[in-house]
């Protein structure tokens, strides 16, 4: 079976077309959803820990820049303790 010009464009587009509705309505997300906090950073040795469940904010630091991961086993991140949510 051989298509014509006008018939495999109009195939092509329809696909396209379906591609973007389907992409229009999934939610697009940077983080699985099963984890429970997003966090950010400048690329230091800090960073800021959202639970996106809650809303509590809580910080981390490293103490030593060393990437070795036995030593960061030995000697893991200090996290604070979290903060109540705003308005809550």
């Amino acid at each position: 079976m051989q298509l014509s010009w006008s018939k495999s464009l109009l195939i092509s587009s329809t696909i396209i077309a379906v591609a973007i509705v389907a992409a229009a309505y999934s939610p697009a997300t940077s983080q699985n959803r099963g984890s429970s906090y997003m966090v950010a950073s400048d690329g230091g040795q800090f960073v800021w820990r959202v639970n996106v469940g809650t809303g509590a904010v809580s910080y981390c630091v490293r103490r030593d820049n060393s990437t070795d991961d036995q030593f960061i086993a030995k000697r893991p991140p200090f996290c604070s303790a979290e903060t109540k949510a705003a308005g809550l």
